[in-house]
């Protein structure tokens, strides 16, 4: 879903920065080829402060991009993909590791873009830590 306001900034930062967006780029294109044997055109990682974008392009079959016209059959394969999607969820609570704790974890899904992104919210490590302790 293409949001005209909302331009995340491609990772430039510390190469722990860079390091992560690599990592997290890594474990959606492997969860993709694992979980759902597509391989997506592209996986892009972006950030806007604490969040996370990770924006995945062309992972579509043809035969599904041939019926999304039919609002029954596009209405059954997005529920396909937000159940299978949701999966990825715990992968990228592991992946972001000391980067901070999930906070929020959304998926949005474009079909007729051919497009998902999932929109991470990391807290401060800080706040791992007080929620880890007893």
């Amino acid at each position: 879903m293409a949001n005209p306001g909302f331009f995340p900034q491609r990772f430039q930062g510390s190469p722990m920065r860079r390091e992560l967006a690599q990592r997290i780029s890594e474990l959606t294109q492997g969860f993709f080829r694992g979980k759902l044997r597509l391989s997506p055109r592209s996986v892009e990682v972006g950030e806007m402060g604490q969040t996370l974008v990770v924006t995945v392009r062309g992972f579509l079959t043809p035969s599904e991009r041939a019926i999304m016209d039919q609002p029954s059959e596009r209405q059954a394969i997005e529920d396909y993909y937000l159940r299978l999607l949701d999966q990825i969820a715990p992968l990228m609570r592991t992946g972001v590791g000391e980067a901070g704790p999930v906070v929020t974890f959304r998926t949005l899904l474009d079909l007729p873009g051919d497009e998902c992104t999932f929109i991470v919210t990391l807290g401060k490590a800080e706040e791992a830590a007080r929620v880890d302790s007893p």
